[in-house]
């Protein structure tokens, strides 16, 4: 479809956004001018996906009352400027994804990403903002949601059912009883 046209069409949407009042999810790809054009324009609150911007960026972004999303990508050695951006974003504004099958986090990149790696993505995060909240969930209705840091550790907050870990198997069955080895 010529940018002309997704151009339109996402503005169209921005603007069915504002007028019931909703959220969006942004996947920005090679186009941040005219993205940053129209969220500059509508102030959408919401979510981006995989955010690739600058901290500068980011900074506006946030103020505005969008989540930026951070995947396995996070990890890779080349990553500066998402470890810049978590570092000068406050906390409750970094969500975590996995990107599912795409992106897995070291140790894993090259191979298909699941949902059980995320904790790689997570500990990253926690690396570059320790002691602090990691993450909400994009979706706010979501049962699951990551809510901070305790001493580097994930904690998750069920609404209605306390606090479990990662190793919680009621939470996590498939990665339970698998140790770093048995992922590769």
């Amino acid at each position: 479809m010529p940018r002309e046209e997704q151009y339109a069409l996402f503005e169209a949407q921005l603007q069915l956004a504002r007028e019931l009042d909703l959220p969006v999810s942004v996947h920005d790809r090679e186009a941040h001018a005219e993205m940053y054009d129209l969220l500059r324009k509508y102030k959408p609150r919401g979510a981006l996906h995989c955010y690739s911007g600058s901290a500068d960026d980011a900074a506006w972004l946030v103020e505005q009352g969008m989540y930026l999303g951070f995947g396995g990508a996070v990890t890779y050695k080349g990553a500066k400027r998402a470890a810049k951006v978590l570092a000068a974003i406050p906390h409750d504004r970094a969500l975590l994804e996995t990107d599912c099958p795409y992106m897995a986090p070291e140790p894993f990149r090259g191979k298909e990403c699941h949902s059980g790696m995320i904790r790689f993505t997570a500990q990253k995060v926690a690396d570059i903002k320790p002691r602090t909240p990691v993450c909400r969930s994009k979706a706010e209705s979501s049962r699951l949601t990551i809510l901070k840091t305790v001493r580097r550790e994930l904690i998750f907050t069920m609404p209605a059912a306390g606090h479990s870990s990662f190793e919680d198997p009621r939470l996590f069955p498939f990665m339970a009883q698998k140790t770093h080895a048995e992922y590769q």
